[in-house]
């Protein structure tokens, strides 16, 4: 059996044991401090799904793509330590992404603080797309986009950032809060902002109990909350959560509506489509 059937049926057993025990569990935390855990040598492994669905094509003769839907395997490690410009301490954050046939890899520089976890780097193509053989493109908020993992790239990390360069380092100056140290239910703040361009805010809107083939996490759920052209209005065709407990990301699930087709034939568009991009743990180390 192939690596990509085995992480698809991976990846439905466990979304089909989510959707229940999420319904059915809600909990409050007991401990509303959480302190990322950013101890070399920790690992977290998912499945990671890119899928299409709800096509409304332009024209009943035109079929949509089958291979806009692709499974990837992540492994995300806390690698080394590493100072930045001499006198920042941080945690290297690595990531590797396989879909079978490619692989990526990317690094993020953290460290957390009295308030909460702090991004203040990062390189390589880490959440980039994988390669895909059909050449339509999608279109999303006037930019076009060769796969839904650029899109949430894209939203992730504010601009392109799909560099083949590894040793290319980007700072966030000032560094980013990425998640707070104390949880408290409808906590909002501003993750990144450009100014007459995007805007992001993370919320914290509640507390879910999921259980998972790594085990049982009492998580808090946290929105994502994105403004693109930084008008005031928060866009209604992105969905993004996340849930995050004391050992880390356990989840995340990203909706994005109403994209684009567009053909190989020209600029018109063959019809619209919404995009899912889920992660789900499948496997934690924790030293």
């Amino acid at each position: 059996m192939s690596n990509t059937i085995k992480y698809l049926i991976c990846f439905v057993s466990v979304i089909q044991f989510l959707s229940c025990s999420i319904e059915r569990n809600p909990v409050e935390p007991i401990n509303t401090e959480m302190i990322y855990p950013l101890t070399v040598g920790n690992e977290w492994s998912y499945v990671r799904l890119f899928s299409s669905i709800n096509f409304r094509p332009s024209h009943d003769s035109i079929i949509p793509p089958n291979d806009m839907t692709i499974l990837q395997r992540s492994v995300s490690s806390i690698s080394r330590k590493d100072t930045l410009h001499d006198t920042i301490s941080t945690y290297v954050f690595r990531e590797l992404l396989d879909d079978g046939n490619s692989t990526f890899v990317g690094e993020s520089y953290l460290s957390n603080h009295d308030d909460g976890l702090y991004l203040y780097a990062y390189k390589g193509i880490s959440n980039t797309s994988p390669k895909v053989a059909h050449s339509q493109k999608i279109s999303f908020k006037g930019r076009n986009f060769n796969h839904i993992g650029e899109i949430t790239s894209f939203i992730e990390n504010g601009d392109w950032i799909h560099s083949s360069n590894f040793d290319s380092l980007r700072f966030e100056n000032p560094p980013l809060k990425a998640l707070p140290r104390k949880y408290r239910i409808g906590e909002q703040w501003t993750f990144r902002r450009y100014i007459d361009f995007l805007r992001i805010d993370k919320k914290i809107i509640g507390k879910e109990s999921i259980e998972t083939h790594a085990g049982n996490f009492d998580c808090y759920k946290v929105q994502w909350l994105v403004d693109f052209g930084d008008n005031g209005e928060w866009d209604k065709d992105i969905l993004f959560f996340d849930w995050i407990s004391h050992t880390g990301l356990i989840r995340r699930n990203i909706l994005l509506k109403d994209l684009i087709w567009i053909g190989t034939d020209g600029p018109e568009p063959l019809g619209k489509f919404d995009g899912k991009d889920e992660y789900l743990l499948i496997n934690l180390r924790n030293q």
